[in-house]
């Protein structure tokens, strides 16, 4: 009766961490809610040994599991137990020991728990979004948009996807707010912290999500970014900005989440931000590069007690490692006429800093300038970080 009660517990929990998060369920076969009438997705996503039908999670749920046990601010954390890895063969063992220490007949407070911040992820974390057809996906041709989307079921009416809906109160009155920035914020997260096992922020933001209230879902988004604010502290405290690659992607990733905030603002009006998203740009680039190919430019080669100036930040942007490979050495200027295109696609910083075709000057006056503006938007936003709880 013992064993039944733990496996029964342990179906539920796995169901409930380890199923692909893929929020079509319209269209699932075998779904409550499909519609025989719709049109039916021919391919898998491998990934999770499952159909996939507009949307993938972020995370591989298994993976993440021991984050929920671990981290002191996962709503179901016990200080007296931790285990560093969880695996699908210790799942039942691991159960056993929680039934046993600290729930013994109450093992459903935890299926709860665990449930509802699955309701969570699903409603309120961002997850990729297919919008090409089956065999674009299959073949790797579309690679998706950010999204952040939740079921909508009401009488009458097909189930269907509408983007999150967030309340806050105003006057006595609820009014909707826009989930752009949320959507923004979070992608921003998820490309600066690219594994899929580890996913820290995700658990913070559960970790608020689980008491909030849903009705005035007013600061969630100071939430969101206070998380990259703490660690975007982290480097301005350390007041040496020449890290060359060392240099935390969440700072360039934040930096340009502060830039896309001022899209309205006549300075900045010809970055083209309707172009622009969070991509996995996890190369450190060297505008004024560190070696140049040829003797046709100079090298930059100045240090001082803080370091090498070719290192400073403002000479850094993040860019995709294949750009990063077409890059090489090539001078400033030569990188923009050469590839024009996929800078105008690139970061917001790198699309800055590309406006400057004078190498000489870039190196040896705008760089500079370039980075006290960065650095000036950086510390602005990070000095004050609100108690959100």
């Amino acid at each position: 009766m013992k064993n039944s009660k733990i496996f029964f517990m342990t179906i539920i929990l796995i169901a409930a961490l380890t199923l692909p998060t893929v929020l079509c369920a319209c269209n699932d076969s075998g779904s409550p809610l499909e519609d025989k009438n719709a049109k039916d997705f021919e391919f898998k996503y491998y990934e999770f040994g499952a159909r996939l039908v507009n949307y993938a999670t972020i995370i591989k749920s298994v993976n993440d599991l021991s984050a929920f046990f671990n981290d002191e601010s996962s709503p179901i954390y016990r200080k007296e137990d931790k285990y560093a890895d969880i695996y699908n063969q210790k799942t039942l063992e691991l159960f056993q020991d929680y039934d046993k220490k600290f729930f013994q007949n109450k093992s459903l407070v935890i299926i709860f728990r665990v449930l509802k911040c699955r309701f969570l992820f699903d409603k309120y974390i961002i997850k990729r979004e297919y919008l090409n057809n089956a065999r674009e996906v299959e073949n790797g041709d579309d690679d998706g948009v950010w999204s952040l989307k939740e079921l909508i079921v009401s009488k009458g009416r097909k189930p269907y996807y509408a983007t999150t809906r967030l309340k806050k109160y105003i006057q006595g009155k609820t009014v909707e707010i826009k989930a752009e920035e949320n959507l923004m914020l979070q992608s921003c997260l998820r490309v600066s912290f690219p594994s899929q096992k580890v996913s820290h922020w995700v658990t913070k933001l559960l970790k608020w999500l689980y008491d909030a209230n849903y009705d005035d879902m007013t600061n969630f988004k100071d939430v969101t970014e206070q998380i990259a604010k703490e660690s975007v502290n982290q480097f301005l405290s350390k007041e040496n900005f020449r890290l060359g690659v060392e240099t935390p992607h969440l700072v360039f990733n934040y930096l340009d989440y502060l830039l896309w905030t001022k899209r309205g603002e006549a300075e900045y009006k010809n970055l083209n931000f309707t172009a622009f998203t969070f991509e996995f740009r996890n190369s450190v680039e060297h505008w004024y590069p560190q070696h140049p190919s040829d003797q046709s430019f100079t090298i930059w080669n100045e240090t001082d007690s803080l370091g090498k100036q070719v290192d400073r930040f403002g000479n850094l942007c993040l860019i995709q490692r294949n750009v990063n490979s077409k890059f090489s050495n090539l001078s400033p200027h030569s990188k923009y006429d050469t590839y024009r295109k996929m800078i105008e696609k690139g970061s917001l910083k790198l699309r800055i800093m590309s406006k400057t075709k004078n190498d000489a000057k870039w190196k040896d006056e705008i760089c500079e300038k370039h980075e006290e503006e960065m650095l000036k938007l950086l510390k602005n936003a990070c000095d004050s970080i609100p108690n959100m709880g």
